[in-house]
């Protein structure tokens, strides 16, 4: 063979040596468009890179697409969908805290206003110190009993969010509020002979084929199981309930 075809030979073998290196850089390079964790408006579309895009050939970074419902704009250097086309006045500064705005709970973050749904009547919103922010309560200020997640009012069963009442509601005329060991049901005024006495928290039986449940010796519920279930005693749980057939 001629010298120069040997040198013919070795340079198409180098050509074709670069074209798989090339091609071995440019699939690598597929889809890794995007930076890990970025974000971006593109409109009113919030792309994410999304950097685990499974893993073949062509796996890597992408941008994945959220269209916003209002609108899409880089707050605080941060892209994220908006609530509103403008900035929210009570939420001036820019800063990122929580107020109370129209009764509802809300994330100020850059000067907009981010809402959560607001507080049901007769509940308001209110800055809480023990939950760092605002909560719906329905007392106007903080109550001390509030140390126990619920207890009893008279007759009302009260509940608490962090360091306010956040609701009540009364036992009525024919049941009692009763405080037992931290926990607060409402109950008949006499315990149940049935009920095995007060030293249990609960237990349940059986008569006929309705379930029963006591706590602390008072009967609280009565549940009749429909056929073809039945009612059957857990003991490992202390507890009665309509059980099925197995088939």
């Amino acid at each position: 063979m001629l010298r120069g075809d040997r040198i013919a030979q070795t340079g198409h073998r180098i050509i074709q040596s670069c074209q798989v290196l090339v091609t071995a850089v440019v699939v690598a390079g597929c889809g890794r468009d995007c930076p890990s964790n970025a974000r971006r408006c593109q409109g009113d579309v919030l792309q994410t890179c999304n950097d685990d895009n499974g893993d073949g050939p062509f796996a890597g970074a992408q941008w994945e697409n959220f269209p916003c419902a209002i609108a899409c704009r880089e707050v605080a250097g941060v892209a994220v969908c908006l609530p509103t086309r403008d900035p929210d006045p009570e939420c001036a500064g820019g800063g990122d805290f929580m107020t109370c705005l129209d009764n509802a709970p809300t994330h100020c973050f850059g000067g907009y206003a981010f809402k959560e749904t607001p507080c049901a009547s007769p509940s308001h919103c209110a800055m809480s110190a023990a939950c760092g922010g605002p909560i719906c309560v329905t007392s106007d200020s903080p109550d001390p009993r509030c140390a126990q997640r619920k207890f009893c009012d008279g007759n009302d069963y009260v509940t608490c969010t962090c360091d306010y009442v956040s609701s009540r509601f009364s036992c009525g005329a024919t049941e009692t509020c009763r405080a037992m060991d931290g926990d607060v049901l409402c109950t008949p005024a006499e315990p149940d002979p049935r009920c095995s006495g007060a030293a249990q928290t609960r237990f349940g039986f059986c008569d006929g084929n309705v379930a029963y449940d006591c706590w602390y010796g008072y009967l609280v519920s009565a549940s009749a199981c429909a056929p073809p279930s039945h009612c059957d005693v857990l003991p490992t749980v202390n507890a009665a309930g309509c059980a099925y057939p197995i088939q």
